[in-house]
């Protein structure tokens, strides 16, 4: 009897434990990821990384180089064009960002990626394709994502990530 209420015991300590893991919200949801990667969009345009919160430690990657924040496109006199897409995803804490960016006036197709932790910035991952690099880059004259990409998917027709 003993072994068996130890059991029982260890088996709902075990169920609140793990529902309790799984009912958290996250600490930075939708909203506060995609307030994070606009305030990051607007102070890369005005060259100042102050105001934005950054975790002790950050990984920071262009074109797949690890450098320091305030080097390439941030002292390149970025500019963010309005529009793009802007995707949130509360469970993993990412971000991403893909729209056009300039630099001394020039166009370019830029993909961006935080990763936000505890409403801190931990990762940025961006890929700027600048037109000297012709296999990825277009002309971007009139760009717009299609509308597709931005529309509600019915509930009955939304996959799990399973």
């Amino acid at each position: 009897m003993k072994t068996a209420m130890m059991k029982l015991v260890a088996g709902f300590a075990l169920t609140l434990m793990t529902t309790s893991t799984f009912a958290q919200a996250p600490v930075c949801n939708n909203q506060c990821l995609s307030d994070i990667a606009k305030a990051y969009l607007r102070d890369v345009a005005k060259q100042d990384s102050t105001h934005l919160p950054w975790a002790d430690k950050v990984r920071y990657t262009e074109n797949n180089v690890a450098m320091m924040i305030g080097d390439s496109f941030w002292g390149a006199g970025p500019g963010i064009q309005d529009g793009g897409l802007l995707l949130t995803d509360a469970t993993t804490g990412n971000v991403v960002w893909f729209g056009i960016s300039t630099e001394h006036g020039q166009p370019a197709y830029h993909g961006l990626r935080l990763k936000v932790g505890n409403k801190q910035i931990t990762e940025v991952e961006s890929y700027i394709a600048r037109k000297e690099m012709p296999e990825a880059f277009a002309v971007t004259d009139g760009f717009k994502p299609d509308a597709s990409f931005t529309a509600s998917v019915p509930a009955t027709a939304r996959h799990t990530r399973c």
